[in-house]
């Protein structure tokens, strides 16, 4: 949110959150299973579904709204 805040725009909010991310524990939930969207005031929505989130994921976005 704080980078919402800054006017950091949904995508490049996606980026810098998988960027610094620090994979404490890769052996039971790695980065690459993460899966999370990011949607701003304006319904803008970035979306990353990690490889490895689970045998089926996927996403699906539009303009307020994400699943």
């Amino acid at each position: 949110l704080e980078l919402l805040r800054r006017g950091m725009e949904p995508e490049a909010v996606v980026e810098t959150v998988l960027a610094n991310d620090p994979n404490p524990r890769p052996e039971r939930w790695s980065i690459e299973g993460r899966q999370f969207s990011v949607m701003d005031a304006n319904g803008r929505v970035a979306t990353h579904t990690g490889p490895r989130a689970s045998e089926w994921a996927g996403h699906r976005i539009g303009r307020h709204v994400s699943a």
